[in-house]
């Protein structure tokens, strides 16, 4: 009983694991971004002009996706306490 039990809550546990696991890539890297170009003096680029981007656009971009994957962190946890809530463990 208790096999079948987890074998069913098994895809969801792995979903909320990988919503984890790209949250936190996402607010990795925008972190990483961060730091390369206001701490070492890498050059970010804007993507539709080919020209150096101001300061506020990449703080605004890089923002804007490191609170996208705390979103999908968060949620991904709350998933995964949802399932271990449901399991009973």
């Amino acid at each position: 009983m208790q096999s079948e039990r987890m074998s069913k809550l098994y895809p969801a546990r792995r979903v909320a694991q990988w919503w984890v696991g790209i949250g936190l890539i996402a607010v990795v890297a925008s972190i990483a971004i961060d730091i390369a170009h206001f701490g070492f003096g890498v050059e970010v680029f804007d993507s539709d002009t080919r020209e150096p981007a101001t300061s506020a656009s990449i703080v605004s971009g890089t923002a804007f996706i490191g609170l996208i994957g705390a979103v999908f962190a968060s949620a991904g946890s709350l998933l995964l306490r949802a399932a271990n809530r449901h399991n009973g463990s």
